[in-house]
């Protein structure tokens, strides 16, 4: 197994499309990395010019100690999974799980072994003498995994491997994968827009927007401390609540003017001390779901907010709880791009709102907590756990 380095690696296409930009991200050594991020932001472009199937235009791609820039895709020693599984139809599962063996030269019983220890780790021994149209989607995903692994490349590239399977085979697939990279230990790169599957499966995440790496992290990094607006609006399901407020001293300790409200963070003072210099300015600010409940044991001395009920969806265990507050919601390009992909509702929403004077949130709450049915109510808010953003910047200020 090797690592994958990216420094500085840009892809430039004709007009001066910066499809990836100035891109620094290191794939250790048998780490399972996921590339995500909305359509477009270049994540595939990053992983072909790992494979070899795209020109570098800047900057350099080590694999192992070696740069590659100008090594063949052949020559570079991995493996690529595709969408599609690029199976050939009139092939049996064995000849194609073979077939990146046989422009090697291997002698015909070591071929033989290695198909039969690949169709062993991936299930596929009673399917050797079958046509791919014969198997299932998920059961062709796993020949694809199985030309792939019988190689034995230093390491794995997967190009959504998993979006042409249905949910319940995608959730399956998901696991397969996960214990047969724990197992060979090969060090992969995997590019999913599936936020799920991004946060499932990597070691770490890179979440990237428009050719340009936002964040790189564990999973619970990116979703307790992300960097800016598009990280923090991009991880999370439901999505992080955003709603504009401006930032105040109050007795000496900051507060956050929300709407008509005003929200003490005294209690949690040294967590905004860095923020004092901007007394007075507008700021965002980034609320989990899970960090709004209604008034009860463990929560008495969070701050409140005044709240008007909507709905309530029960999803056992848990129920979401769909709130108006007071105060303005964030509708910046950031945040749309970032949960477009995820949920069209949710965008429709924001535009909704985006001329009113109140912003809806979501509380995540267990599913046994009494609510009123409906009319004003308060939510305890856990400001220990609260985010604030840069309006301009979108950087995270905290």
């Amino acid at each position: 197994m090797a690592s994958i380095t990216f420094q500085g690696v840009t892809k430039r296409y004709a007009g001066g499309i910066r499809a990836v930009d100035s891109l620094d991200l290191e794939i250790r050594e048998g780490e399972f990395m996921v590339i995500v991020g909305p359509s477009g932001c270049g994540k595939t472009t990053a992983l072909r010019m790992a494979a070899g199937l795209e020109e570098i235009s800047e900057g350099r791609l080590l694999i192992g100690d070696r740069v590659v820039n100008d090594v063949s895709a052949r020559d570079r020693d991995i493996a690529m999974v595709f969408q599609s599984y690029a199976l050939y139809p009139h092939m049996t599962i064995a000849q194609n799980i073979a077939f990146p063996l046989e422009s090697q030269k291997l002698a015909k019983a070591e071929i033989e072994e290695r198909v039969r220890s690949a169709a062993r780790t991936l299930g596929l021994e009673d399917y050797l003498d079958r046509l791919p149209r014969q198997l299932s989607g998920g059961q062709r995903q796993r020949v694809a995994m199985g030309r792939a692994i019988v190689r034995r490349p230093q390491a794995f590239l997967m190009d959504e491997p998993l979006s042409n399977l249905d949910a319940k085979l995608r959730t399956q697939m998901r696991t397969e994968i996960i214990e047969l990279q724990r197992r060979l230990g090969v060090s992969t790169l995997y590019v999913t827009h599936d936020q799920v599957e991004a946060m499932t499966m990597g070691h770490r995440i890179a979440i990237m927007r428009k050719g340009v790496l936002q964040q790189a992290g564990t999973p619970l990094e990116l979703y307790d401390a992300p960097a800016n607006l598009f990280v923090a609006a991009f991880i999370g399901s439901p999505a992080m609540n955003l709603v504009g407020a401006r930032l105040v001293e109050d007795g000496r300790t900051p507060a956050l003017d929300i709407g008509d409200q005003r929200l003490s963070l005294g209690a949690h003072a040294e967590r905004f001390a860095g923020v004092a210099d901007r007394y007075g300015q507008e700021v965002v600010v980034g609320i989990r779901p899970e960090h709004l409940q209604v008034p009860g044991d463990g929560n008495q001395a969070w701050p409140q907010l005044r709240a008007r009920m909507r709905m309530v969806e029960e999803l056992p265990p848990e129920k979401m709880v769909h709130v108006t507050i007071a105060g303005q919601p964030v509708t910046s390009d950031t945040v749309v791009e970032a949960i477009a992909d995820s949920d069209k509702g949710i965008v429709q929403d924001l535009q909704r709102q985006a001329d009113a004077a109140e912003v809806s949130v979501i509380a995540r709450m267990d599913i046994e907590k009494p609510l009123p049915s409906d009319g004003e109510f308060a939510l305890s808010l856990n400001t220990a756990r609260l985010h604030l953003f840069d309006p301009r910047t979108g950087a995270t200020l905290v």
